[in-house]
């Protein structure tokens, strides 16, 4: 029943429009859209859909904790601590979108204290964005990075 509230309230947020619906295309080159399906897949507790949205690196960890669900030795982790919590808050927005490089986003979507700010970590692989990981940069270093994606060398 919780699941289905909270997915339930991630759409009734506003999200409708830019995370699609299970069984429609997400935009992986959309930033916003694609931070939007992880938080919701993470929150969600759907490792499933989660794994297909992570990067290289993370992807096989994830596919595994699909799998194995509560027997796999991490799977713990995974909903505990500040970056859970901050999921678990999460109110269904996605803020600004900055960016470390060209090829590393960060998506802005909740706040850890006054000056620390949620943001999920992105890659860009293979022309879209992939899950890296849940972060909590500084506010300042956060609002100081460019809001504009930089070209390519």
């Amino acid at each position: 029943m919780t699941r289905i509230l909270i997915v339930s309230a991630a759409f009734a947020a506003g999200l409708g429009s830019a995370c699609p619906l299970p069984g429609q295309t997400l935009d992986r080159a959309d930033a916003i859209a694609t931070a939007q399906a992880i938080l919701v897949s993470y929150q969600t507790r759907d490792l499933a859909r989660l794994a297909t949205l992570a990067n290289a690196n993370n992807r096989p960890l994830l596919q595994e904790l699909a799998a194995q669900g509560e027997r796999h030795p991490r799977y713990a982790e995974l909903f505990r601590g500040w970056r859970w919590e901050a999921v678990e808050r999460w109110d269904g927005a996605v803020g600004d979108v900055r960016y470390q490089d060209r090829d590393e986003a960060l998506a802005l979507f909740g706040q850890i204290a006054p000056d620390e700010v949620a943001v999920v970590v992105l890659t860009w692989e293979a022309g879209g964005w992939a899950f890296e990981d849940i972060n909590s940069p500084g506010r300042a270093s956060f609002e100081a990075l460019p809001r504009d994606r930089p070209s390519p060398p």
